[in-house]
């Protein structure tokens, strides 16, 4: 019987009484993952959790249509040391999951994606109250405002590390609330946060970034980041951290600009010279400058929106790579991020009806008349 899958698991027990006692005190069972039969009732999923839920840390229900708010008010009344649990693409569920999700004192992974059915007030009435929450993701949650629940989250979870929200609104100002709480600050030690607003495959606790091209390692070891969309079209995805760089492994660009040096409405009353100085010192390759007129490393140029962070790092393709610190396995996107945004309003290009492909990126109509 320990070479069965969950569902047979289940199902032996309705054989005999031997059967039953033989499942319940010889097999051991520290998890319930019900994926093999996303078809299952939730009774049939009630069922097993109390029969089962004195010793279950694991429960994954992913993509079960069946699992409703009673379902998960049995999971938190039967399974007292359940650490991880996995609803993701239960839309039956609602903010009264989330209440009973509350009282899951040891709980330190959540996850929660494409649960449509939930709302910014549950979360933020009940979510907070998981002390010992450590990852929680969701992603999909379109009816959440990741502006509010950020803030309120990572001040109630204090050991919240990490944190999946594409797809919500208010992803801009929780950026920027992350760029604050990991920045190195006298008054309180640094916290590592790592936000993922695009949708990533993995998350690693540690990353090292190199060049795409001669593979020179400029970070190592960054803990705190946060993963968002592009801005430009060779760009997989940007990356912005406040962590800092390996010593002399970031020289400055050799990237030349033609319309003044500063983006759209910015002053104009330094020289050329000084502009061209502020850009040497804000914008960098790798030592052996394998990018040219292009640069890898944004600290604040004003060209690139780098959302309170010290640092914007472009990844994709021959850019920046990013990889696991532990096993260098590669880090990217779960699928394919095709939207072009102009590098300074943001705006998607479906909202213009022209785009300029400069050395910078990509510029909408409106701005690329300001900026030449």
């Amino acid at each position: 019987m320990s070479y069965s899958d969950q569902k047979s698991k289940i199902r032996s027990e309705r054989v005999c009484q031997l059967w039953r006692r033989h499942s319940l005190t010889v097999v051991p069972w520290p998890s319930l993952d019900f994926t093999v039969d996303k078809k299952i009732s939730s009774s049939e999923v009630e069922a097993a959790v109390k029969r089962r839920g004195g010793s279950v840390e694991s429960i994954v229900l992913r993509q079960c249509s069946g699992v409703q708010d009673s379902t998960v008010r049995a999971i938190a009344r039967h399974c007292a040391r359940i650490e991880s649990l996995d609803l993701a693409a239960c839309e039956k569920i609602s903010d009264e999951a989330l209440e009973s999700i509350s009282t899951c004192r040891r709980l330190t992974r959540c996850n929660l994606d494409s649960c449509t059915g939930l709302s910014t007030e549950g979360v933020l009435k009940n979510l907070g109250k998981i002390k010992g929450l450590e990852s929680l993701s969701m992603r999909g949650c379109d009816k959440v405002d990741a502006k509010l629940i950020v803030p309120h989250l990572l001040e109630s979870c204090t050991g919240l590390s990490e944190l999946r929200i594409a797809g919500m609104k208010g992803m801009r100002e929780a950026m920027e609330h992350v760029a604050a709480v990991t920045r190195p600050d006298a008054e309180r030690k640094r916290r590592s946060v790592t936000l993922d607003t695009v949708g990533m495959k993995t998350l690693p606790r540690r990353i090292d970034i190199h060049c795409g091209i001669c593979n020179e390692k400029l970070f190592a070891g960054v803990s705190s980041y946060t993963c968002a969309e592009r801005s430009q079209r060779q760009i997989e995805f940007e990356l912005y951290t406040n962590e800092t760089p390996l010593p002399g492994r970031l020289k400055p660009s050799a990237v030349r600009l033609g319309f003044g040096g500063g983006p759209p409405g910015s002053s104009s009353s330094s020289s050329p010279e000084q502009q061209q100085q502020q850009h040497r010192d804000t914008m960098f390759n790798c030592p052996r400058n394998c990018h040219g007129l292009r640069w890898l490393v944004d600290a604040g140029s004003g060209l690139i929106p780098v959302y309170n962070f010290r640092y914007a790092i472009a990844l994709g393709n021959k850019l920046a790579i990013c990889a696991d610190s532990k096993d260098g396995s590669p880090v990217g996107i779960s699928e394919g991020n095709n939207e072009i945004r102009c590098i300074y309003c943001g705006k998607p290009a479906q909202e213009h009806e022209e785009f300029e492909d400069t050395p910078m990126g990509y510029l909408c109509d409106d701005c690329s008349l300001i900026a030449w």
